[in-house]
């Protein structure tokens, strides 16, 4: 997957990074990050397996503090846009992975 046409994105200076993926290529995406969030948010497709994108965060962000939610549509990373397009069914998860010098702002 690319970044943010499936891929990551970091918000300029926002200490935010996101991921947007595929619940399938979820796991293998995360494991290209090398970073250590302090807080993630994940918006899920309600068309994929949330227990498993559960486990695939904590997996490879143990500890850290996560909110993950089913969703109709999930927000978006790109600054022209607040959701993902969606069709019918779609298979999408977008991940916010939270920096720890945002909480210092």
């Amino acid at each position: 997957m690319g970044f943010m046409g499936f891929g990551k994105k970091q918000l300029a200076g926002s200490g935010v990074i996101a991921l947007q993926s595929s619940g399938s290529a979820l796991a293998g995406d995360l494991a290209k990050m090398r970073i250590s969030p302090t807080f993630v948010s994940a918006y899920v497709s309600p068309h994929i397996d949330i227990d498993r994108v559960a486990r695939d965060l904590t997996s490879r962000f143990p500890g850290v503090p996560m909110m993950i939610c089913s969703t109709a549509g999930e927000l978006h990373a790109d600054a022209g846009r607040l959701y993902c397009s969606t069709g019918s069914r779609w298979d999408r998860v977008v991940v916010h992975c939270f920096m720890a010098w945002i909480s210092c702002l």
